[in-house]
């Protein structure tokens, strides 16, 4: 909401315009956001304008523009999410620790900021401070899924997988109604860190048989791995690790660093 109205209430121009993000899309809502002569109008259209920008992956400008917005709804819900998701896609994770962590003090049922909050620290992999905001964003309404599906991942990072957090991945799952992909593949990866080797099976075949394509993508890669170290077939596990481990590894939680972990440490009795 802003000012107490909705983004939608923006014309179906600007909302298209927004999300293609293509330079004639912002040239568009420039020349938009010029002709407003109401607050409500220029935040609005700020709102579609830094959108598209981020989109097009112009971070600086989106920011810059996000502010704008920032100044006519300084209270706006839709100002900090903008404006979290362009500092954390610009990786300015101290900026992105202090504002989506002063944010759930005054706005304490906002799941959004707690949840970029936790990606602050857990992009330094500091995971028991990421788990502390995730927790916190599980109790947000209509947060749960979301937060339990991090925190059980942030579980695996660790190389730690107890049955409390196959639990909470598996509840993440039904309060998704089994359909998000992503929720779907940490519990996959979950079992099969687990040695339930028979329930990622089951799991990752769903999966693979929902999707659109025939090439299996990083995370898929990283269960079937998980499922052959668990099985104790070492080359094979290697050989899946080695699919997705050189894939830069920007933050300790994506599915290369993870799979680079699991992959050393796979390696290492093979070195003494």
């Amino acid at each position: 909401m802003m000012g107490g109205q909705s983004i939608f209430s923006i014309g179906s121009g600007d909302w298209l315009a927004a999300r293609e993000g293509s330079p004639l899309a912002t040239g568009v809502l420039r020349k938009a956001l010029a002709a407003s002569s109401t607050s409500r109008d220029r935040a609005l259209r700020s709102w579609a304008l830094a959108l598209a920008l981020r989109n097009q992956k112009s971070l600086p400008e989106a920011l810059e523009t996000a502010d704008v917005l920032g100044r006519e709804s300084p209270d706006s819900r839709s100002f900090s999410t903008l404006r979290l998701g362009v500092l954390g896609e610009m990786r300015r994770w101290a900026d992105v620790s202090r504002e989506a962590g002063a944010r759930p003090a005054n706005h304490p049922d906002d799941g959004y900021a707690l949840h970029i909050a936790a990606t602050a620290p857990s992009s330094a992999g500091d995971f028991d401070a990421a788990d502390a905001f995730l927790r916190k964003e599980a109790a947000a309404p209509g947060s749960e899924a979301i937060a339990l599906n991090s925190l059980v991942w942030n579980a695996l990072c660790r190389g730690r997988v107890a049955d409390d957090a196959i639990a909470a991945a598996q509840r993440a799952a039904d309060l998704s109604r089994q359909q998000n992909a992503a929720v779907l593949n940490t519990l996959a990866a979950l079992f099969a860190a687990a040695a339930k080797t028979s329930e990622a099976r089951q799991i990752l075949g769903k999966m693979i048989l929902r999707k659109d394509q025939d090439e299996l993508e990083a995370a898929d890669w990283l269960v079937v791995a998980l499922i052959a170290e668990s099985d104790g077939l070492q080359p094979a596990a290697l050989r899946a690790y080695a699919r997705i481990a050189s894939a830069p590894a920007e933050l300790p939680t994506s599915v290369s660093a993870v799979a680079r972990k699991r992959e050393a440490a796979l390696k290492e009795p093979a070195r003494r």
